[in-house]
């Protein structure tokens, strides 16, 4: 039974699929609250995650089922869903294998295949510290040792993430969240061959993709394709954003989402 939390109590549901992995939902609080003012957003951890208890299969199409318990859970005939990075993927599995309880798809700096990882590295090399990219490359190996050495590590490649964010406030980003390495060793090798792209001129319901213009993991051309390959997708890039851009640019994060929901 995966962990759910509930806020506010509009007429639309709003599925939240947090990234990682490794970590839980609580990146998005309390700011991703505030779509609670004309939505009802339902939080989970994903399996694994958080509060909720490991699987015994963490493939995609495995963890992407979550969703359809969390809106079952919220008693919701059809319901938007927001997924953020590998939530990204995770809502886009979701939807290929529900496509008719998916109202809507906001895909937040995520990416249809692991071909991400090849752009991601490039740009690390350009931005990235001597530092940080250790760090990078500790956090995709299996040269962890255990939950304080994945949250360092994360603490240390965080701030490039963000494109203006102070120091204190991503210390306070990093703090929030739990940190579960065992979880993370057993999803990363699933992504591999992550790749829906074939898949995706199935998916007809209306998308929203936003992408950070600094975004370095999943970075604005993922989002371009991304875009371009759904069939109705509106792309809208945060110019002041890295991965988050719910967290640097939260007011108009929210009244972009917002817009979707009424025009749609």
């Amino acid at each position: 039974m995966i962990a759910i939390d509930v806020a506010g109590s509009g007429r639309e549901t709003i599925l939240a699929v947090h990234g990682g992995p490794g970590t839980d939902h609580r990146l998005f609080r309390p700011e991703l609250d505030r779509l609670g003012e004309f939505a009802r957003v339902v939080y989970f951890d994903l399996p694994g995650h958080g509060r909720s208890p490991a699987p015994d299969d963490f493939r995609l199409e495995t963890i992407a089922e979550s969703l359809e318990e969390a809106r079952l859970a919220a008693g919701a005939e059809r319901v938007s869903v927001l997924g953020s990075s590998y939530g990204g993927f995770l809502s886009l599995a979701y939807a290929l294998a529900y496509p008719q309880r998916v109202a809507r798809l906001i895909l937040v700096d995520t990416s249809s295949s692991a071909g991400f990882r090849a752009r991601s590295i490039a740009i690390a090399h350009e931005r990235a510290s001597e530092t940080m990219l250790a760090a990078f490359e500790r956090l995709w190996s299996d040269a962890l040792s255990d939950d304080d050495d994945f949250r360092a590590n994360w603490r240390t490649l965080f701030p490039l993430y963000f494109a203006r964010a102070a120091p204190a406030e991503i210390d306070a980003y990093a703090a929030r969240t739990s940190y579960n390495l065992a979880t993370r060793r057993a999803i990363l090798p699933t992504l591999v061959e992550y790749d829906v792209r074939s898949r995706l001129a199935s998916l007809r319901m209306p998308a929203l993709v936003i992408v950070g213009a600094h975004d370095w993991i999943t970075p604005p051309e993922e989002a371009r394709e991304l875009a371009a390959a759904l069939p109705n997708a509106r792309l809208v890039v945060f110019e002041s954003s890295g991965h988050y851009p719910f967290l640097e640019e939260e007011e108009r994060f929210a009244r972009v989402v917002e817009a979707f929901l009424h025009e749609t």
